[in-house]
């Protein structure tokens, strides 16, 4: 158990959430005779749940400062058919459209971080009102008709790496990026372990970083192949490309920068975090403001995959 709690930072609950996930892929794997971790099954849950993972994103920090946004799904529909109707109707190019809709799911988050943040009602409140409306808002708008996007816009929901250099028998693209995540994880971990060293903090044997790059990185490169070796014409999904990028980037923003911070610390104790200093009214708007952000992106990769 000492082992155990070394190798994952003596966090037993993070211990536990990973047991349970392996313990499940095991489950399903056996009774389904081995077609849980096939190349064509993986693809397909990143495919059809990516666009679930981005909403999840930006409800993390959210829930972190306090709050609840329970019209994510009303907005992520309305949004969807707001930019098919730009793109049919007004005859514009697929990528104005998508930039039309990120817009559009920035002014639906700043209405509402306006009521939450500097009005005082509470987000559970002005969201479950978001929530009525533009479901309503998405049946008025799409009159319950089926909208068809074209081909290009689908590709943002259901594409796949291009393929390009010499024939290997696996996806290049996709290879080159397991690869490059591999890479990352290692230097990241001997910067950590360094760094800490610098600072005088007690670090795990060499052996337990060992054992934990080679357990991630494994997984990774495993990971990796059953993308690259999927049916042919199929990769990395766009979508799964779309989510690894937003990992990283609000990764880096809640852990290494002023406003991350400041969400950690209003959610923890708000008064507190303004006699400190912080913004709390901000720090609240730009966090629902980015989590309808994000619910219309999402809107975006769903009606793309589901091609209309």
């Amino acid at each position: 158990m000492n082992a155990l709690k070394k190798l994952f930072g003596g966090n037993t609950r993070q211990f536990g959430m990973i047991f349970a996930l392996v313990a499940l892929i095991v489950f399903f794997e056996i009774f389904t005779e081995g077609r849980t971790l096939t190349s064509g099954n993986v693809i397909n849950l990143f495919n059809g749940n990516s666009y679930i993972l981005i909403l999840a994103i930006g409800m993390v920090l959210v829930i972190i400062a306090g709050h609840i946004d329970l019209s994510v799904g009303s907005v992520a529909a309305f949004v969807g058919v707001c930019v098919s109707l730009f793109i049919r109707d007004w005859g514009l190019p697929w990528y104005i459209g998508v930039l039309m809709g990120l817009g559009l799911g920035v002014l639906i988050g700043a209405w509402q971080g306006f009521w939450v943040a500097y009005v005082g009602i509470p987000a559970f409140i002005v969201t479950l009102s978001g929530m009525l409306i533009f479901r309503g808002a998405n049946q008025f708008v799409g009159k319950s008709n089926t909208i068809p996007v074209p081909a290009d816009f689908q590709y943002i929901g259901s594409g796949y790496l291009a393929e390009f250099g010499p024939k290997t028998g696996y996806n290049n693209p996709t290879m080159l990026i397991g690869l490059l995540a591999v890479a990352f994880v290692i230097f990241s971990e001997i910067r950590s372990r360094r760094n800490a060293k610098k600072l005088g903090a007690e670090v795990p044997e060499a052996w337990v970083m060992v054992l934990k790059l080679v357990l991630v990185c494994g997984a990774i490169l495993y990971a990796t192949y059953l993308f690259a070796t999927g049916r042919p014409g199929t990769s990395f999904p766009v979508p799964g490309l779309i989510l690894a990028v937003l990992i990283i980037v609000y990764g880096f923003i809640s852990s290494k920068t002023v406003i991350g911070r400041h969400i950690y610390a209003v959610g923890g104790n708000r008064h507190a975090a303004e006699l400190s200093g912080v913004q709390s009214k901000k720090v609240n708007f730009l966090v629902m403001m980015n989590m309808s952000f994000l619910a219309g992106l999402a809107g975006m990769i769903f009606v793309g995959r589901s091609t209309a």
